[in-house]
């Protein structure tokens, strides 16, 4: 889903080589792919989760090329370079997208989830389209960063997201923000959880933005993991008929302590 958004930036003299950093690493003949997949990515076609899935399996090895995208001549591929850097969530990735969105001057589709630390220029959103004054409901648009707040455990996120759960109360009871919000602060967003019985499942079982009723109408499936192994993208279908339809792409990450949810997307929505 897009949503297109402007914010005014200083203007910063910021230069980053494609090759930062490549020096001394051994070849990836993947990461050839990444050029074509972004080509294709960037063209919004039906069969674009494929492009997506590939991109995530790969592009914590091809951070270089992924940066080279985000940085080239063709803004549609500087879009779609944008959207896989939020899927991975990787550091060095993450720096490089902020470098970009301080540098940018244009209005662009906002286009994946907002991973969590969430950078200054999410927070520039949110403030500029939940907490402004006369704000609405922009449902799904505006619940991938109320998702990112509960998963974000710093202060500011903390102390943003009570301004968020204020504003949104005087909401409508219909309001996707006002449901978001009361589900999740409700529950432990942290909380980590094992995948004994299959990372779909407990995905699934730990889907703490779905109610219990949309749980009993819910599917889960494993679109890839990434290069390092402790990311993978799950597909959540929620199907309560043709119009009460919701799908979610969400990214889990693993430490020590089992899986945690990383970041939550609501892709669309009937």
């Amino acid at each position: 889903m897009t949503w297109c958004v402007a914010v005014i930036f200083l203007a910063v003299a910021v230069t980053l080589p494609a090759a930062a950093g490549s020096k001394g690493r051994r070849p990836d003949s993947s990461c050839k792919e990444v050029g074509p997949l972004l080509t294709s990515l960037s063209k919004r076609k039906v069969e674009r989760d494929t492009d997506l899935v590939r991109l995530f399996q790969i592009g914590d090895r091809c951070n270089d090329d992924l940066i080279a995208g985000l940085n080239g001549p063709d803004f549609n591929v500087n879009v779609a370079a944008q959207e896989v850097i939020r899927y991975l969530g990787n550091r060095r990735g993450m720096e490089a997208l902020d470098a970009w969105n301080s540098t940018n001057k244009k209005f662009y589709p906002v286009w994946g989830p907002v991973p969590v630390p969430i950078m200054d220029f999410d927070y520039k959103i949110i403030e500029a389209s939940i907490l402004v004054d006369g704000a609405k409901d922009l449902g799904f648009l505006s619940a991938r960063y109320i998702y990112a707040l509960a998963l974000d455990n710093s202060p500011r996120a903390k102390q943003v997201f009570s301004r968020v759960a204020r504003k949104v109360a005087s909401f409508g009871d219909d309001s996707l923000s006002k449901k978001t919000v009361n589900l999740l602060s409700s529950k432990n967003a942290l909380k980590p959880f094992d995948a004994k019985g299959g990372l779909e499942k407990a995905v699934l079982d730990n889907a703490i933005f779905l109610s219990a009723g949309e749980k009993g109408v819910a599917k889960a499936k494993l679109l890839g993991f990434n290069a390092n192994k402790d990311k993978a993208l799950i597909e959540l279908d929620v199907s309560k008929g043709v119009l009460a339809e919701k799908r979610y792409h969400v990214v889990v990450s693993r430490n020590t302590h089992g899986w945690q949810f990383f970041s939550i997307n609501l892709v669309s929505v009937s």
